[in-house]
């Protein structure tokens, strides 16, 4: 049964980056790169509670609860021209430390690489 493997090869590093950003409950965590030979490659993504600000109003004794989240953001996105991450993004609220019925908000950031991807047709 023949098997499809996707890979991305980096050409070049780093293009151009962003900082890392605060995504609320309900918004969208978009990455995507303004030339046609670019990639976006994820640099970081921590999903919790991490501080009071512009996702989190008041402190209801859970601010710092959070986790590293970047492989599940990393196979969503990275190696893609763009990806698109609604927030609450289900695979994120897998094992995490904080209470399900408080707020919790992605913290992102991305960066652009020259790369290209490759479809690799694997006979097993």
């Amino acid at each position: 049964m023949p098997v499809i493997a996707i890979t991305f090869e980096i050409v070049q590093t780093s293009v151009c980056a962003n900082a890392a950003k605060d995504y609320c409950q309900w918004d969208t965590f978009e990455a995507s790169c303004s030339g046609r030979d670019q990639l976006v490659v994820m640099k970081s993504a921590v999903y919790g509670r991490m501080a009071s600000g512009r996702c989190i109003e008041r402190d209801y004794g859970y601010v710092g609860c959070h986790s590293d989240v970047l492989l599940q953001a990393d196979a969503r996105c990275s190696g893609r021209r763009a990806c698109k991450l609604d927030i609450p993004y289900q695979p994120f609220d897998v094992g995490h430390p904080c209470p399900r019925d408080l707020t919790r908000f992605l913290r992102a950031s991305f960066i652009c690489v020259k790369g290209k991807v490759c479809v690799v047709l694997l006979e097993l």
